[in-house]
């Protein structure tokens, strides 16, 4: 797992634009933020783990944002295949077997 500092120049916006980055964020600020560990591990409190992983400023409800338009772009490129598909490719899609 790569912090954002950590991502080489050319593919930092990877991190940007993966959904997945948004949903681990959010993730992460719920389960931690205002946590105090016993124990004597690495991390006393959940914010020393979202400073560690640099992600102790997200907003939760900004990532959410932007989960529900990558599911709104899902759905309208799912509605345009099937679309395409019903309007011009009619009957059964049949694989095309070579004759031997």
């Amino acid at each position: 797992m790569l912090v954002p500092s950590q991502f080489p120049n050319r593919l930092r916006w990877t991190y940007d634009v993966a959904f997945h980055t948004y949903s681990w964020r959010t993730f992460m600020v719920t389960e931690f933020r205002g946590l105090e560990f016993t124990g004597g591990g690495p991390f006393r409190t959940g914010e020393e783990v979202l400073e560690f992983f640099e992600i102790e400023d997200v907003n939760r409800g900004h990532d959410m944002i932007v989960l529900a338009c990558y599911t709104m772009i899902l759905h309208l490129l799912s509605f345009v295949v099937l679309h395409i598909r019903h309007t011009y490719v009619k009957g059964k899609i049949v694989s095309r077997k070579k004759k031997a």
